[in-house]
């Protein structure tokens, strides 16, 4: 919010912090990082904008640094194990050459959501290709590869990630109505994993 944004930009002025319903301060000394989608910068308010303004650092999308794949699939596929509280899976050639030449369009998100899936359903110790979701333009370029419901997912997912979650616009793109798109992300098992989320409709980018 705004008013946080501003006891923010305050307490990195006097380099004092004080907790909520506290009076009394206590000295801070940090080293702030802000995580922002294109544009949302001019959502900071003008006292804290000029803390950061000049010292942006652009983080490309994931398919212009596919050499970032291999790591990114074993950490993804860690944390998938963990949270299906499963063992732990390695990662055939076959699997790791798909996802290494797949253009990612949901970035990392995408990546997270495809490795969580293929964790799901597979066997054994190793996650093989055959484990894997559709994945669009990585299977003979065809973009509607795939049963009807995994294109309709893909289609759903990549219109509210282009969106930047905002679930109205979303809808709009795909020419939906704002209810019949929540009621098919509903259906699809789409969820919105952004820490904090509501289920309010979120700025776009």
């Amino acid at each position: 919010s705004a008013e946080a944004q501003s006891r923010l930009a305050e307490a990195l002025a006097l380099r004092q912090a004080r907790p909520v319903e506290s009076a009394e301060s206590y000295a801070v000394d940090v080293r702030l990082l802000l995580m922002l989608r294109p544009g949302a910068e001019q959502g900071l308010v003008p006292e804290l904008r000029r803390w950061v303004d000049g010292r942006w650092v652009r983080v490309p999308p994931l398919r212009e640094r596919l050499e970032d794949v291999p790591s990114l699939v074993l950490q993804g596929l860690d944390r998938a194990c963990r949270v299906l509280g499963r063992s732990p899976l390695g990662v055939d050639e076959g699997a790791m050459d798909a996802l290494i030449a797949y253009d990612w369009p949901g970035n990392v998100e995408e990546l997270g959501r495809v490795l969580e899936r293929a964790a799901e359903h597979a066997e054994g110790t190793v996650l093989r290709f055959g484990d894997l979701p559709a994945l669009g333009r990585s299977q003979g370029g065809d973009a509607l590869s795939g049963t009807w419901g995994e294109i309709e997912r893909r289609a759903l997912v990549r219109a509210l990630e282009g969106a930047g979650g905002n679930k109205s616009e979303a809808a709009r793109s795909l020419g939906l109505k704002r209810t019949t798109f929540l009621d098919k992300l509903r259906r699809a098992g789409v969820e919105d994993r952004t820490p904090g989320n509501d289920g309010e409709d979120r700025p776009a980018r």
